[in-house]
């Protein structure tokens, strides 16, 4: 796949601002393969999982290990974000253990980028220079309009866009992992699963099955195969309904 490469001011929640070269796929991720990035929708779930150290850890090996700390986001139905649960490693519920030089993984994201109507998630953004990936960047806006402008901004290099006093843009540092899980029906119950999810995870050795899936707002029926492996490799998307037996 071809790659993009832009340079912008990659922020760290825990040190000031640097600019970065970097690298971004330039699928746009809407067949939910291999994206770039992915339009946040209301019912989805945004997660961040952070791996803590004990404080000045340079080789971030088993023995300065704490535990992992995990946030998970709720996109409300105005698109909004809303920190759902926090789940802490034990010395940090005591009160204790908490190293400084990684803050706590509910701030990664600035309250007022929670607070837009519209996010786009990027995925493995990778700094070209040092080949360092970045697990996500996170950003938001008032209007798609303005999302586009801020997306292309970033695609042409401009690295204003992530600025610290943007609040538009939350780039996740290495010690974090992202993920995404996208709401769909099967058989007629509701069930989340991680972006990238094949219709075969959720469809084992079916005889019959049907998709039913959002086209231009309506859901609209997509051939399959039964039969054929891989047509269950098919990526699902946000809001698919499968029927399989």
């Amino acid at each position: 796949m071809r790659k993009i490469v832009l340079a912008f001011a990659l922020l760290c929640s825990s040190c000031a601002a640097r600019r970065s070269t970097l690298a971004l796929p330039q699928s746009n991720g809407s067949n939910g393969s291999a994206p770039s990035w992915v339009e946040l929708r209301p019912g989805m779930e945004f997660r961040i999982e952070g791996a803590y150290y004990r404080e000045g850890s340079p080789q971030r090996g088993a023995a300065d290990y704490l535990g992992t700390e995990t946030a998970t986001y709720e996109v409300r139905p105005n698109g909004t974000l809303r920190l759902g649960s926090v789940s802490s490693f034990p010395d940090k519920q005591s009160g204790k253990g908490q190293p400084r030089d990684q803050p706590a993984v509910q701030l990664l994201v600035r309250p007022r980028n929670l607070s837009w109507r519209y996010h786009r998630l990027f995925f493995q953004v990778v700094m070209s220079r040092t080949g360092t990936i970045r697990p996500a960047v996170l950003l938001g806006s008032r209007s798609i309009a303005e999302l586009d402008n801020l997306t292309k901004q970033l695609l042409a290099g401009q690295h204003s866009v992530c600025d610290p006093g943007s609040n538009r843009c939350d780039a996740l540092p290495e010690w974090c992992t992202a993920s995404l899980a996208i709401e769909i029906v099967v058989n007629g119950a509701a069930r989340k699963v991680v972006w990238g999810s094949s219709l075969g995870s959720v469809a084992a050795h079916p005889r019959h099955i049907e998709l039913l899936r959002v086209s231009n707002g309506r859901l609209a029926p997509i051939p399959i195969d039964a039969a054929d492996p891989e047509t269950l490799r098919l990526p699902l998307l946000h809001g698919d309904q499968v029927t399989w037996n």
